[in-house]
């Protein structure tokens, strides 16, 4: 996962608005991968990574489940996809057929054989969504969560953390689940939540809240967020 202030997301971003599009060698390169494995790829990354000056190509496919079919059974990257990309990308780059191109289109080629690096080159698969995702989350303000438990008006909900409404009590928590409060806690998020959702990611039918306790807080995690965002987060 990316940050959304990293900048494959950001010019991922601006793909998926439509003010950018891709430039050799990627957009030849992201068809290639479709048109070999049917998955489209909205972006292409690169970079080189320190500090040993490792060269990495960065598959960006939109949806999540589009870049999970380029793992394998245990969930590591496919390193036969990854090996034949890496051929792919070093034909591309060296391509050259000055019959079928015109001179600016050669130069971008020069400039992208000499640019990129190949050697110890790797190759890793993300998704544009989970990092939209997060970016969506990071826009809900503290003031509108502490609206949204207000309007719950109930005075058993402590606060929200983590993804998680917390009430005080194991006990609260389990009425909440069967006296309609998750329903309506889930209904409020949701709403929260898409004012922000440029790309309509999250999808009501899908969504789900949390919901735990304090009383589970302090005896498990002895009080501690530290020790809680281990095993949660949003």
């Amino acid at each position: 996962m990316f940050t959304t202030e990293d900048k494959d997301y950001q010019d991922s971003k601006l793909i998926k608005q439509g003010k950018k599009i891709r430039l050799f060698p990627f957009d030849e390169l992201a068809e290639w991968i479709e048109a070999t494995y049917g998955t489209p790829v909205l972006n292409i990354g690169y970079e080189v990574i320190s500090p040993f000056k490792q060269p990495r190509l960065n598959v960006i496919f939109e949806f999540t489940s589009e870049a999970e079919k380029f793992r394998d059974g245990s969930l590591n990257y496919d390193s036969d996809k990854q090996d034949a990309i890496l051929v792919a990308f070093k034909e591309i780059l060296k391509r050259n057929d000055s019959q079928s191109l015109s001179f600016s289109q050669r130069i971008l080629r020069k400039v992208g054989v000499e640019k990129y690096q190949t050697k110890n080159m790797f190759v890793i698969f993300t998704s544009f969504e989970m990092d939209a995702r997060d970016e969506v989350r990071s826009h809900v303000k503290e003031s509108e969560i502490d609206d949204l438990i207000k309007s719950m008006h109930r005075r058993e909900i402590w606060q929200f953390s983590y993804g998680s409404f917390f009430f005080y009590t194991d006990d609260q928590v389990e009425r909440a689940k069967s006296d309609g409060t998750y329903e309506r806690l889930a209904d409020a998020l949701f709403r929260l939540l898409k004012k922000y959702d440029e790309f309509d990611y999250f999808q009501r039918d899908s969504f789900n809240v949390e919901l735990d306790s304090k009383e589970n807080f302090d005896n498990n995690y002895q009080g501690n967020w530290f020790y809680y965002s281990r095993d949660h987060g949003w």
